[in-house]
């Protein structure tokens, strides 16, 4: 899994991991984010880390590699492009 990438990690009981395997998910609201689900099916958010060269100052996941890359990297981050 990602723990080694990830900055902080929060418990995340509003997603639903019941049916899901332990692993590494994109994130549904935020490409900075991704959740961890473990052994025991607890989802857990977890943060990328810092890249100052990326909006937000933060790498975003990618969930084809399963890890956090630069924003102009990553191919899942035009899912949470906002509208100018």
């Amino acid at each position: 899994m990602a723990d080694e990438e990830a900055v902080t990690s929060r418990i995340a009981p509003w997603y639903d991991a019941s049916a899901m395997m332990p692993g590494d998910y994109l994130h549904p609201r935020d490409p900075t984010r991704f959740i961890t689900v473990d052994a025991g099916l607890q989802p857990i958010e977890r943060d990328c880390p810092e890249d100052r060269n990326s909006p937000n100052n933060r790498m975003v996941w990618d969930d084809e590699l399963k890890k956090c890359r630069p924003y102009n990297e990553s191919k899942d981050a035009h899912l949470f492009a906002e509208d100018d």
